[in-house]
């Protein structure tokens, strides 16, 4: 629930008009990896079924190429290949992330 709720969290402040648009102190395309990296490794630690990871990264990177589309078909947006690579690099380190933590926290096999 918490990783579809992030994505439409995602959508919905990407699509936000201009004027009220939230912006932090980082580059937008750093704003755009931190948010696709979160959304990521949330959704890779929620769904964890051999072949899902792959599965999400394809999710998030079309999601993020939708969102980029979307910002050309409006007035008050301008769409950027930098913010897309940005969201596409965050998608790998987000999967990347949540394999290690999913790894780290998983329960050793107990010896006999």
């Amino acid at each position: 629930m918490l990783a579809w709720l992030s994505l439409a969290a995602i959508a919905i402040l990407s699509l936000l008009p201009s004027e009220v648009e939230i912006r932090t102190r980082m580059s937008p395309t750093l704003e755009h990896a931190a948010a696709y990296a979160v959304t990521a490794a949330i959704f890779a630690l929620a769904y964890r079924a051999p072949g899902q990871r792959v599965a999400i990264g394809v999710l998030l990177i079309f999601a993020a190429g939708g969102l980029e589309f979307a910002h050309m078909l409006r007035t008050d947006r301008t769409a950027s290949v930098a913010d897309f690579l940005g969201s596409a690099c965050g998608v790998a380190v987000g999967l990347i992330a949540a394999a290690w933590i999913g790894s780290y926290f998983r329960p050793s096999a107990t010896r006999t």
